[in-house]
């Protein structure tokens, strides 16, 4: 539930979903961002924020943390501050999550691991020293106990202990998201992260942005090596390491031997840009993996879209892909299909990616020949009881300078359908962006 803000404040809802009011946390309306002693200066901007409900002690009731970003003169810091006896509580000491509190952090998302799902985990990206100027990505989990947040996964600079997650370190990776789930029923819960990075070309500023998805290990003893993970064996930092997931299906483009690997990109088309990925877990026992994102800009396969393009897909169990799992994309018009995303066909992108009119299939689009973004995931159903589905939520261009909010829903295990086919969420009179999406029981809500 990211938004942007330049002072936070937060409400929660009251009573049943069918008679409910909000009412700000705390009520007299204060600011979230307002604490001094932690350099939280209610005067300087929030920017981007994310809010779970959770809670350290098993069985507690839970509350809402929210993360968010907080301007301190040049640098820009990530807090997180939970909601506990009336009052909003910053978590940490020290406050920050930045692993270099001098530079400008972005973009924070939320959730809750670990046993009884009693650990938060934040992720968030920001530019470090040991890698030039490209941004990174970065986990990092609280330690209730110790009162401090443990920054986490594999070492990748050579010893100096910044655990980035990136494929590549030298390449640009922004706006992660974050889900805590289990893949086996009655595992305890480990964060999974989706994010976007430069990926297939020689430099940079020449690759085009994909999405990756990494899961977190949890190890015996901090400080050892990630023997066989991907895309780095080197000494985790503070117990995690990350694992890439998925089929390994684009050349990275670099000429380095270290940086010289095939890389398991979920993109569709990975000739164009894959951005603002979303991840959730739903199902039975909440444990199917699904991710959303949309493509944009020129494609480079011949035959293939070049409009802006909302995408799903889900992790099916594969002990030969990376992580144990490839991805499979799932659109409107999949049913009875199983389009993996993989290295095969005339094009080497796998089926989705072999024709226009395989594309659109694996889209989920409102309209294949219209420009749609933003999109979001939540698990949810309508009917008390029944396993949990995906529900997509996005905007689409509909014309006259307007978008519209849609939203679809996994039916069948194979395909999604739009809710009320043919009709919007939003005003069509209006333009609407931004959406959000989520469910409290059997209601899903959404916001734009």
């Amino acid at each position: 539930m990211k938004r942007t803000l330049c002072t936070l404040g937060l409400a929660t809802m009251l009573a049943s979903p069918a008679s409910a009011a909000f009412v700000s946390l705390p009520s007299s309306g204060a600011q979230v961002n307002d604490d001094a002693a932690n350099s939280i200066d209610p005067k300087q901007d929030a920017g981007l924020v994310d809010v779970a409900g959770g809670t350290v002690v098993a069985g507690n009731v839970q509350v809402p943390w929210a993360t968010f970003e907080q301007k301190i003169g040049d640098s820009q810091q990530i807090f997180v501050r939970a909601f506990k006896n009336g009052a909003w509580v910053t978590q940490g000491s020290p406050a920050s999550l930045n692993i270099d509190p001098t530079v400008e952090a972005e973009a924070p998302s939320i959730d809750f691991a670990g046993a009884g799902r009693t650990v938060p985990w934040v992720a968030w990206y920001e530019p470090n020293f040991h890698f030039g100027d490209p941004t990174n990505i970065f986990a990092s989990r609280f330690n209730a106990g110790a009162n401090r947040w443990l920054p986490s996964g594999q070492d990748r600079s050579d010893g100096a202990g910044v655990p980035s997650l990136n494929i590549h370190t030298n390449r640009t990776a922004e706006n992660p998201s974050v889900a805590g789930g289990a893949t086996v029923a009655g595992n305890d819960p480990v964060p999974w992260i989706i994010w976007e990075e430069n990926d297939g070309g020689e430099t940079d500023a020449d690759s085009p942005r994909q999405i990756f998805v990494a899961k977190g290990v949890k190890q015996p003893a901090a400080a050892t090596p990630c023997t066989g993970f991907k895309p780095s064996e080197a000494n985790n930092v503070n117990g995690f390491c990350f694992q890439q997931v998925g089929l390994e299906r684009l050349d990275s483009g670099q000429p380095t031997p270290r940086d010289a690997t095939v890389d398991p990109t979920l993109n569709i088309d990975p000739t164009r840009a894959g951005v603002e990925p979303d991840i959730a877990f739903t199902g039975q026992d909440d444990k199917v993996v699904w991710t959303v994102w949309y493509e944009e800009g020129a494609s480079a396969v011949p035959g293939l879209r070049s409009n802006e393009m909302v995408f799903a897909a889900k992790a099916v169990a594969n002990a030969a892909a990376d992580g144990g799992f490839q991805w499979v994309a799932v659109g409107s018009g999949t049913e009875g299909q199983s389009n993996v995303l993989d290295g095969s066909g005339a094009h080497h992108f796998g089926p989705c990616a072999e024709s226009e009119v395989n594309e659109d299939a694996c889209a989920l689009n409102a309209d294949t020949l219209a420009d749609a973004e933003n999109p979001r995931v939540a698990a949810g159903t309508l009917t008390p009881g029944q396993p949990t589905v995906p529900w997509v939520v996005w905007e689409e261009d509909i014309g006259g300078g307007r978008h519209a909010i849609f939203v679809s829903r996994l039916v069948g295990g194979d395909h999604f359908e739009l809710f009320h086919p043919g009709q919007t969420i939003s005003n069509r009179a209006n333009n609407a962006s931004r959406p959000d999406i989520t469910f409290a029981g059997n209601v899903p809500y959404i916001s734009w």
